[in-house]
């Protein structure tokens, strides 16, 4: 068992590593692509500005040192300039100068260059990667004043950059590796010291004790369960000591007992959703004592309500009335709220406390809390169809299970409150960047499997960082949740909005084509208008705005080409003067 609690605790570990370095990976390679697009842009802008004046004077030397020194500057793969004519004017590579772009050699430059050189000579710009040389281009048109239009082909190398982020990738793996077989192997000793031992103690004290060996005890120390298990079993010998004529009876009685609080356990631990782990334990539970009714409840989230989590063997009728009970009402109700076991048999306060029970045939009724460090926020309760027939010793087994119960509820419960965390952003409490691209990602299959429509938005306050310098970073929060707020009030149950990072924004918009969308977009920039944040006493409340880029979904595109073309719609957005919604 040692073995199997330590494998359940490294393979998330391991999965999260693996998960991690595959985020660190593109996240790395994506932070790769945009330096290495703006510093494409840079060199591309620096060419335009100095390119014309050389032209102007038919100064192809002054071109070709240009164009030698920028490569050199920036340690750019390729530089080459076409002049109107299609000819090379000057390049990186000096023996292209004067080759014509259809007559190089297919080798040195691939048929996307020449496309994007083509689109360059009607003034557009084309941006692309080229896996086969590892290059990242960009093809820029060129202004060769009156003589008319150019291009600029400009190339960086990305693989050594690229190997560097597989290294990375490599060096986390094997960390994570080491470091999940040490916190296995820890978890091992651990589990093994802290549980199996001490319960091989119990059990191995057991078995001498069967065999006859009437001085056997269980030294295992501490407070716990096992704690608890191993003073109770010491407890049964010394019994078994005293009263050697009921020794077949009361060895038969703790094993079950000890058989079912390991049954119990076991069943605790084999997961953390209470739907599943809770009908289990009242059927242990019910054969342990030998019953075949019971039922197991727990508080609801408004902390007044029940929720029936387990029944067995009940009429129709029963169910619906414990369905409606809440804390107080009847014995599991009343077992909570004074947090106390109830043992009671056939007696006009168990009818009040249980009206109908002679139609159910209950004569008896054995109740305890479901409970950890004092407080109860639930029950088990058991039923039998004969008078008297629950004994101190099924109380304080059930109290035990009971105890161990209120353990593992309460495990699930923060089990289920991390996981809420995982997926939130803690300052504005929307779906966190991880919690986005898992939802964006499955959006994006639906829409490519039922070719439905799919949008997003990605948004941008402007200015934030002069704000946060101006006003403080308390306020900048303040901001950003009161954004987060606005958000939620102008969105469908069925979109999701989330943090992508700082000050940006994403949301997805399921079965909404890009006008659908613009609307959405609009709607949301106008109200952010009114935003008003109060940032000083004796000053009045400072507005904001934000820029909002807008993409549509197309069949056989990824959810990263989506990001993409959103991000971009925003960064044209922002350059054309800000609170603007671009697509």
């Amino acid at each position: 068992m040692s073995a199997k609690v330590a494998l359940i605790v490294v393979m998330p570990i391991l999965a999260f590593s693996s998960f991690y370095s595959y985020y660190h990976s593109r996240i790395g390679e994506e932070i790769l692509f945009r330096g290495f697009e703006m510093q494409l842009l840079h060199i591309s802008q620096e060419l335009e500005r100095k390119v014309a004046p050389l032209a102007a004077k038919n100064n192809a030397a002054g071109l070709q040192f240009l164009v030698s020194d920028v490569a050199q500057r920036v340690d750019a793969d390729l530089i080459v300039l076409y002049g109107p004519q299609e000819k090379v004017m000057a390049a990186s590579k000096s023996r292209w100068t004067g080759s014509s772009l259809l007559g190089m050699n297919p080798e040195e430059i691939s048929d996307n260059d020449v496309a994007a050189i083509k689109k360059g000579f009607t003034g557009k710009y084309s941006l692309y990667y080229d896996p086969f040389d590892v290059r990242y281009c960009l093809v820029a048109p060129i202004g060769y004043g009156k003589g008319g239009r150019g291009a600029a082909l400009i190339s960086l190398n990305m693989k050594p950059f690229l190997v560097d982020i597989k290294k990375d990738v490599i060096k986390i793996l094997l960390a994570s590796l080491l470091a999940s077989v040490l916190i296995g192997t820890t978890i091992y000793f651990l589990f093994h010291s802290l549980f199996t031992k001490r319960l091989q103690a119990v059990s191995a004290a057991a078995m001498r004790l069967a065999a006859g060996e009437m001085n056997a005890r269980a030294v295992v120390k501490g407070t716990d369960e096992i704690g608890y298990l191993a003073t109770s079993f010491n407890l049964l010998a010394e019994d078994i000591t005293n009263w050697r004529d009921n020794l077949e009876e009361m060895v038969t009685h703790r094993v079950k007992d000890l058989s079912a609080l390991y049954e119990v356990a076991y069943a605790i631990s084999q997961s953390l959703e209470l739907k599943t782990v809770l009908p289990k334990v009242l059927d242990h539970v019910l054969d342990t004592v030998g019953e075949h009714k019971g039922i197991i409840v727990l508080v609801g989230e408004d902390g007044d309500t029940l929720k029936l989590i387990g029944h067995r063997n009940l009429s129709a009728e029963a169910i619906q009335q414990i369905s409606r009970m809440r804390v107080g009402d009847g014995c599991a109700g009343d077992v909570i709220l004074r947090n106390t076991s109830i043992r009671a048999s056939d007696n006009e306060e168990l009818r009040k406390k249980m009206p109908g029970m002679e139609r159910e045939g209950i004569r008896s009724v054995l109740a305890v809390p479901i409970s950890s460090r004092g407080t109860a926020f639930g029950a088990i309760a058991v039923y039998s169809d004969r008078k008297n027939r629950f004994s101190e010793q099924d109380e304080e087994l059930l109290a035990t299970i009971g105890s161990q119960v209120g353990v593992a509820v309460e495990n699930a419960r923060l089990y289920e409150k991390t996981l809420e965390l995982a997926h939130e952003d803690a300052l504005t409490g929307l779906a966190n960047r991880r919690r986005l691209m898992e939802v964006l990602s499955k959006e994006v299959t639906r829409a490519s499997r039922y070719n439905t429509p799919l949008s997003m938005l990605m948004i941008d306050l402007d200015r934030f960082k002069q704000f946060n310098d101006a006003y403080g970073h308390l306020k900048g929060d303040e901001l950003l949740k009161k954004f987060a707020a606005l958000l939620m009030k102008k969105i469908r149950s069925t979109d999701t909005a989330g943090r992508y990072g700082g000050e940006e924004f994403c949301l997805a918009l399921p079965n909404t084509p890009i006008k659908g969308a613009v609307v959405i977009a609009e709607r949301i920039r106008k109200a952010v208008e009114g935003l008003k944040i109060n940032v000083e006493n004796n000053s009045s409340p400072v507005g904001a705005t934000i820029s909002i880029g807008v993409a549509e979904f197309a069949q056989r595109e990824t959810d990263e080409d989506l990001i993409r073309a959103a991000d971009a719609a925003l960064y044209r957005a922002k350059q054309s003067g800000r609170n603007k919604v671009t697509w």
